[in-house]
């Protein structure tokens, strides 16, 4: 009651009231590839102003990629899927004025590069015994690619020695 001054109460712990964050996307169990477009989404409550995203391979640990170090408390931050590839993922976004109001994503997600061949084109043909080039584009820091050779006529094919556990 306010009018009443005999009433009070004090507590004996350091406590503060701070704003409430909750991130909506993506929250885990996604597949997104390097370079397409990204839109992060989150619930607010409270007097939070400004929010920094950041991005994490091993659970904000000791790889932290910031996305946008400042961006208005709106929702919503649309971006581009960084060059970070891995399979566990998380998103985060943090009060600027306050690190204790944050939220991550719930579960991991996954980004993953893409790989596009240019020779061969679908449809040609490289003889047996004859050298060939092979050409192709990534998308994504791909620092290996495994490289298959095989007949489309598969195991049946007397002209090429082809195994599934051995393709050469």
């Amino acid at each position: 009651d306010a009018g009443r001054s005999d009433i009070a109460a004090e507590s004996p712990y350091n406590s503060k009231i701070i704003g409430f964050l909750n991130l909506t996307n993506p929250n885990g169990d996604e597949v997104y590839t390097v370079g397409d477009p990204l839109v992060i989404l989150w619930n607010r409550i409270g007097t939070v102003p400004n929010v920094k995203i950041d991005i994490s391979p091993d659970d904000f640990n000791n790889s932290i990629t910031v996305i946008n170090t400042s961006t208005a408390n709106d929702g919503r931050f649309d971006t581009t899927v960084p060059d970070i590839i891995s399979d566990t993922i998380k998103i985060r976004v943090t009060d600027t004025g306050d690190t204790d109001c944050s939220d991550a994503s719930d579960n991991y997600l996954r980004i993953q590069g893409a790989f596009e061949m240019g020779v061969p084109s679908n449809g040609d043909r490289l003889p047996i015994g004859y050298p060939a080039y092979l050409v192709w584009n990534t998308t994504g820091n791909i620092s290996r690619v495994r490289i298959i050779a095989y007949s489309t006529l598969g195991a049946a094919d007397p002209r090429f020695n082809y195994t599934v556990s051995d393709p050469y």
